[in-house]
C-alpha cells in the first residue's frame, strides 16, 4: 500500500510541471494558442485564417511552432499562400506527421486545429509518462529519476511550451522501442516518427537490426524497412515537386566536419563566460555556464553509447545513431540549448533507460549526474529570469 501511495505521489510531482503550463498558456479570449508563440514579424505573411482568429502574438519573431501550425490547416501545401507564410518551407513541410494529426483531430476546421495542435504536446507527454509507469514503474528513486530526467529536461519544456515537433517524435521512437516484438505496430510509430522528425530515421537499427536469436526472413526485413521508409519517403518526394526545390539542400548548414561543430561552440561559450566574469554580470555569466555544461552533458550521453556497447538491446540501437550524429551537428545547430537539446531528447531518454537499467552505485551516480545536469537550463530562463 505505501508503494501504490509513493507512486500516486510521484505522478502528482511529475504532472505539476505541464499543469503550470498549461494554466499560464490559458486565456479566456484565446484558449491555449499562446503556446504556439505566433510573432510580429510574419504577421503580414501570415494565413488570413490565422489572422482571422487572431492569436496572441506578444514575441516579436515568435517560434517554429507557428510555422507548423499553419501547415496543420493546410497540411498537402496546396495553397501558395501557406508556402509564403511558412519561413523555409520545404524544410518544415518535410515535418507533416504533427500538422497532419492536428488537421485530423481538428475536422477542418482552423480555429479547432490550431487548439488541437497547441495542445498536441501535452499529449504525447502524458503518453510518455503512462509508457514509463507501465514498462520501467515508478517505485523507486532511480524511477523517478528517470522520469525526471525525461519529463523535465529542456529539450522536452522547450517542445511544451513551444508546441514543436520533437517530443512527440521521440515519444514515438520511445513506444516503438519499448513494445519492441509486438507484430508491426511498433514500425508504424517509428516510421510516423520519421514524419515529425527527420532525425527519427537514426533510430530505424533499432527495429531492423535482427537479433541473433531471430530467424528474419528477407521478405518479412523488407516489410519493416518499407513500413518505415516508404511513408517518408513518398513525402519528401511530394515536398521535392510541392516547393522551391533547391531549397531542400540546405538541410546540409546544419552538419559539419566531425567535432567542429561543438569545438566550435565551447570555444565562443568559454569567451562569453570569461566575458560575463570581468563584467560582473551574474545572470549572464549563468545562462552562459549553462551553454558551457549542456553540450557537456550530451557529450557524456554520447560517450555511454560508445563505452556501453549493447547491440543486443533495442534501446542501445535506437540511441547510438543520436550518439554519433552529435559530433557531425554544425555550429548553426549548437545556437543555444533549448534548440539542441530537443534535437537530442531520443539520445537523453534512451540514455537514462539504459543508466537506470543497468548501472548500480557510483557508477549510476556519476553517469546520471555528468549526463543531465547540463539538461535543466530552461528550469533557470523560466523560473529565475520569468521568460
Amino acid at each position: 500500500m505505501k508503494a501504490k501511495y509513493k507512486t500516486i505521489a510521484f505522478m502528482i510531482i511529475l504532472i505539476a510541471v505541464p499543469a503550470v503550463i498549461l494554466v499560464n498558456a490559458y486565456s479566456i479570449r484565446s484558449g491555449f494558442l499562446g503556446l504556439i508563440l505566433f510573432g510580429q514579424d510574419f504577421k503580414s505573411v501570415r494565413l488570413q485564417a490565422v489572422n482571422m482568429i487572431a492569436p496572441p502574438d506578444n514575441h516579436i519573431s515568435g517560434y517554429d511552432g507557428q510555422f507548423y501550425a499553419q501547415i496543420a490547416l493546410d497540411p498537402l501545401l496546396m495553397s501558395n499562400d501557406t508556402l509564403k507564410s511558412v519561413d523555409y518551407a520545404p524544410a518544415r513541410a518535410r515535418r507533416i506527421g504533427l500538422p497532419f494529426l492536428a488537421f485530423i483531430l481538428g475536422v477542418g476546421k482552423p480555429a479547432w486545429i490550431l487548439q488541437v495542435y497547441a495542445l498536441l504536446n501535452f499529449v504525447f507527454w502524458f503518453l510518455l509518462l503512462a509508457m514509463i509507469y507501465r514498462c520501467v514503474g515508478l517505485r523507486t528513486s532511480k524511477d523517478f529519476l528517470l522520469a525526471i530526467s525525461v519529463l523535465w529536461s529542456t529539450g522536452t519544456l522547450t517542445s511544451l511550451t513551444r508546441s514543436l515537433t520533437d517530443l512527440p517524435a521521440a515519444v514515438l521512437i520511445t513506444g516503438a522501442v519499448l513494445f519492441y516484438g509486438h507484430r508491426n505496430f511498433p514500425m508504424s510509430f517509428l516510421g510516423f516518427a520519421a514524419l515529425c522528425r527527420e532525425t527519427s530515421v537514426l533510430s530505424f537499427p533499432a527495429l531492423i537490426w535482427p537479433d541473433k536469436k531471430q530467424n528474419i526472413r528477407f521478405k518479412q526485413l523488407a516489410t519493416s524497412c518499407l513500413i518505415l521508409i516508404g511513408p517518408l519517403a513518398a513525402w519528401l518526394l511530394y515536398v521535392y515537386f510541392r516547393t522551391d526545390r533547391p531549397e531542400l539542400v540546405r538541410a546540409v548548414d546544419n552538419l559539419a566536419f566531425p567535432l567542429a561543430g561543438i569545438i566550435q561552440k565551447l570555444m565562443i561559450v568559454s569567451g562569453g563566460l570569461w566575458d560575463s566574469v570581468m563584467r560582473f554580470n551574474g545572470s549572464g555569466f549563468l545562462m552562459l555556464l549553462n551553454e558551457l555544461i549542456c553540450p557537456v552533458s550530451l557529450l557524456v550521453q554520447s560517450a555511454y553509447f560508445m563505452v556501453k556497447r549493447r547491440w543486443e538491446l533495442p534501446v542501445w540501437r535506437a540511441g547510438i545513431g543520436f550518439s554519433v550524429f552529435i559530433y557531425f551537428l554544425g555550429s548553426h545547430a549548437w545556437g543555444q540549448y533549448p534548440a539542441y537539446s530537443r534535437i537530442f531528447l531520443p539520445l537523453t531518454i534512451f540514455f537514462n533507460l539504459l543508466v537506470r537499467q543497468h548501472e548500480y552505485g557510483r557508477a549510476y551516480i556519476y553517469w546520471y549526474v555528468l549526463g543531465n545536469i547540463g539538461l535543466f537550463g530552461l528550469w533557470i530562463k523560466m523560473f529565475l529570469w520569468n521568460s
